[in-house]
């Protein structure tokens, strides 16, 4: 099996030689240089790697990868894609050689945040194409194939927190979303980009326009009126109200509204609430669950309510 690595680069220096050592294992390794203008070409080539400068206006992160793979020899059977700023564990190669060629799936995200998660990175070097402006994703072009899980390769994101997230980014994400008005996951990309610039309204907005995307489902739904709770306070009533209508058999709302209560010293009411939540015995582990309503809060909340009723 001939197996390359490939990634687009942007003023990657400080990152070239770590990401070489992870994959120097490949027969092939590519970077396509999109105009840096640091040293990541001079130290790249260097290590012999092979190096191409590539020009993408207007910039597109599936047009950029597209060109990368396109650049890679015909002869290679697979591919993996690995951004500078990631590395893949020792002994990959070896795993990916015990597949059957299509893909591995396993990323880990070490972004701060302790988080895993399933991502295609590698791929067969025919019969496949990116696609999506930002976010992108690899695709199989015609037939879908089955994915085989490699359960020993991971790929751990390490990414540089120098680098900033400007308002072009936030373009290109709004780009994608009208390209993609029916992908729910470009709706959540903007939608944090945008509170993460605290534009709160604008986000609001969009969150709304979310719950109109098809096959969006009641959990999804109650999630979106949480987030837009606590996004907007004094739209709180209204909005946890919205979630709990969507899943009225759920502990979490009842127990958000007795909070709420329990802030404005309405006792009664708060303590009305709590008696409602503690009637919802069976948890459901989903995007909704809250520790704090199945835990130790929700038990203090009530018991907090039926001193100030007493």
């Amino acid at each position: 099996m001939k197996i390359a690595v490939y990634t687009i680069a942007l003023n990657e220096e400080k990152h070239v030689e770590r990401w070489y050592n992870s994959v120097k294992d490949a027969d092939y390794i590519l970077i396509a240089d999109t105009g840096s203008t640091d040293h990541t070409v001079e130290i790249a080539k260097s290590l012999g790697i092979n190096v191409f400068n590539i020009s993408i206006k207007p910039w597109r992160f599936d047009t950029a990868r597209n060109t990368a793979l396109a650049l890679l020899p015909d002869d290679i059977d697979m591919c993996v894609s690995l951004d500078m700023d990631e590395v893949i564990s020792e002994g990959w190669r070896k795993e990916l050689e015990k597949t059957s060629g299509n893909q591995i799936t396993y990323v880990w995200d070490n972004s701060g945040q302790g988080k895993s998660m399933v991502a295609n990175k590698i791929h067969s070097r025919h019969g496949y194409i990116w696609k999506y402006l930002v976010h992108e994703a690899i695709l199989h072009d015609r037939l879908i194939p089955d994915i085989e899980f490699a359960q020993n390769i991971e790929v751990t994101h390490l990414p540089d927190l120098d680098k900033s997230r400007n308002d072009y980014y936030i373009d290109l994400l709004k780009d994608a979303l009208d390209e993609n008005p029916e992908i729910t996951r470009y709706y959540k990309y903007y939608t944090d980009a945008l509170v993460m610039l605290k534009r709160f309204e604008e986000a609001e907005e969009y969150y709304l326009k979310m719950l109109k995307v098809p096959g969006f489902n009641n959990v999804d739904s109650a999630h979106v009126y949480r987030i837009l709770s606590k996004l907007i306070p004094e739209k709180f009533g209204e909005y946890i109200l919205c979630c709990l209508s969507e899943v009225p058999n759920r502990r979490e709302p009842y127990y958000y509204i007795a909070k709420w209560y329990a802030e404005q010293e309405r006792w009664e009411e708060c303590l009305d609430w709590c008696e409602r939540a503690l009637k919802i015995t069976e948890i459901t582990v989903d995007i909704l669950k809250d520790n704090d309503a199945w835990g130790q809060p929700m038990l203090e909340l009530y018991e907090s309510a039926k001193e100030k009723n007493k």
